[in-house]
């Protein structure tokens, strides 16, 4: 999550608003595989 948080808001700090945002599709943060989409808010 912290390397898409930095990738799409410059800093890795605002990674739980990703997850929180994809708890439907993400059981693990961590384990994130191709074909999960996950939502960028």
């Amino acid at each position: 999550m912290s390397k898409l948080a930095k990738q799409y808001y410059g800093d890795a700090g605002p990674y739980p608003q990703i997850l929180t945002a994809n708890r439907n599709i993400l059981s693990d943060p961590n384990k994130i595989f191709p074909e999960q989409k996950p939502l960028i808010p």
